[in-house]
């Protein structure tokens, strides 16, 4: 584990925040994402014998 300086500290604070990090918070403030999961959830196969779904987000 290598412990961080404080100019390294200090940097980090500075560093601007891309489209990239900023969009996954601005959607979740614009979609109501758990209210579109649950119609889906109801539908959506649960583990059990077989093949193991993929499990989705929300649950």
């Amino acid at each position: 584990m290598k412990q961080s300086g404080f100019s390294n500290l200090a940097c980090e604070h500075k560093k601007k925040t891309t489209r990239k990090e900023r969009f996954p918070g601005e959607m979740e403030a614009i979609l109501p994402w758990y209210e579109l999961l649950k119609p889906i959830l109801k539908r959506y196969p649960r583990p059990g014998k077989g093949r193991q779904p993929i499990p989705a987000h929300g649950t």
